[in-house]
């Protein structure tokens, strides 16, 4: 083995007694060129010193292909959830995730001691899961309809509510976000409505009131807000995505129809792009205010309808989940076909992709405050990864 700063790297078929030792946390780098390892971090620090204690500065000297962003895997898979993880959220700062399953249950966890908290109330299997801005709930959404809000550090439920009225006819909620200024929850369903929550009524009175309802052509599948609350972004099975103007509740643009569903949909962290598959297999970002593009082919995008690169191709199947690094620079996509794609947002290179998984990657998030991302896939398995630093230069 070649000792590295505090990483220790082994193949990974020895069988190294180094994983046995308290406070050593495993680490599994991605190879994509065929070459395999595994790293130990030792003296696990709390997740706040994440960052430090990676020592994403460091060399590792192993083979890497040219061009190659390097990606790790902290620690092995965890487990817990006995059906698919359809979502997964960071909290605002990073130190911790919640995971929504179809097994009706939500998994609070972060890197120290995984496993934080098991919340369960809800009858019906989990579809969303979202943090508050300022980390105090956690919202979540089943199929039956229902929302929860939750105390996440105690378990408690503060709140449950329906996105439906008693008269109406049930459908799923498909997605809930927050605004970032903590304003709204936003929910959305298969009944073709997004309704707008009044978080800062809930705030003050603790009860939970509508504060508006965007009536919409299509079953909404994901949401997003932009950046600065202003603009929320809807996408779904009508193939569109539709931007909102929320502070006077109206339809801004729209975008499509595309050739397949819409399942996923993100702004940067800039405000400027947002990102989606129009055509269900391409990981693209974008906002064009007119349709010239062919499907398979839409291009990169700015908000004001500027070209900035080219289209994200190279999944086999659904785009099923994204999310930008925090920087912007990279972009994460999920895919029904097992493996999970970084991508380099300016050159819409795919620089890195994993592809060990045997099962659907459904869920995909980046820490708000570093370059780790949690992925969860059709087996109810979760992953933890961090980017390094360093691009491999070539030769």
């Amino acid at each position: 083995p070649a000792v590295v700063l505090s990483f220790l790297i082994t193949p990974i078929a020895s069988a190294s007694p180094i994983s046995a030792i308290p406070g050593v946390l495993p680490i599994q780098v991605n190879y994509p060129v065929g070459h395999n390892a595994s790293l130990y971090l030792t003296n696990v620090p709390p997740q706040s010193e994440l960052e430090q204690s990676l020592g994403t500065k460091s060399e590792l000297q192993q083979p890497w292909a040219p061009g190659t962003l390097r990606v790790a895997q902290i620690g092995p898979e965890l487990g817990g959830h006995t059906l698919p993880v359809r979502s997964i959220a960071f909290s605002p700062d990073g130190s911790h995730w919640a995971s929504g399953s179809a097994d009706k249950t939500i998994k609070i966890w972060n890197l120290s001691a995984p496993l934080v908290q098991d919340l369960r109330g809800q009858t019906d299997q989990i579809t969303s899961v979202a943090f508050s801005p300022d980390g105090q709930w956690l919202a979540s959404a089943a199929l039956d309809g229902s929302v929860f809000l939750w105390d996440w550090r105690t378990g408690e439920i503060v709140q449950e509510f329906s996105q439906y009225m008693d008269d109406e006819r049930r459908q799923e909620i498909a997605n809930l976000a927050f605004s970032p200024d903590g304003q709204i929850l936003a929910t959305s369903s298969g009944r073709s409505s997004i309704k707008l929550w009044d978080m800062a009524a809930f705030n003050a009175t603790g009860q939970m009131t509508l504060r508006d309802e965007l009536e919409t052509t299509q079953s909404v599948e994901s949401l997003a807000f932009s950046p600065d609350s202003t603009l929320l972004a809807s996408a779904g099975l009508g193939r569109m995505v539709e931007l909102w103007d929320v502070t006077e509740s109206k339809l801004q643009n729209t975008l499509g129809p595309f050739d397949r569903a819409i399942y996923a949909v993100q702004f940067s962290p800039e405000g400027d792009r947002l990102a989606f598959s129009p055509d269900a297999l391409t990981a693209a970002q974008a906002v064009q205010f007119e349709n010239t593009e062919p499907f398979n082919t839409l291009r990169l995008w700015n908000l004001d309808g500027r070209q900035v690169g080219p289209s994200l191709i190279g999944h086999e199947d659904y785009v099923s989940s994204i999310d930008f690094s925090p920087d912007g620079q990279f972009l994460l996509s999920g895919s029904w076909d097992q493996s999970v794609a970084v991508w380099d947002t300016t050159s819409g290179t795919q620089v890195n992709r994993l592809m060990e998984n045997t099962e659907r990657v459904l869920a995909v998030d980046f820490s708000p405050t570093n370059d780790v991302f949690v992925l969860g896939s059709g087996d109810g398995t979760i992953q933890v990864f961090v980017l390094r630093d360093e691009f491999i230069a070539e030769p």
